[in-house]
């Protein structure tokens, strides 16, 4: 099989790293090369960004209520 690597930069996850979290998103192929499926990874980050999103609304309106309080 080729692979058609090339000498460019790339960007990306490193896959035995979302394989501890994820592994059914993690597949290996005959030669042991691991590929991430990005596609069923998407709505994970997009989730996490809207968790995210919500704390900092949460603390913002904290910081808020505590500047009001002087």
């Amino acid at each position: 099989m080729n692979y058609n690597f090339d000498d460019k930069l790339h960007f990306g996850f490193i896959a035995q790293e979302i394989q501890k979290s994820y592994p059914n998103l993690v597949s290996e192929d005959e030669k042991g090369y691991l590929s991430l499926n990005y596609t069923e990874f998407i709505p994970l980050i997009i989730n996490a960004m809207k968790e995210q999103n919500e704390k900092i609304i949460k603390l913002e309106r904290e910081i808020e209520t505590l500047k009001q309080k002087k």
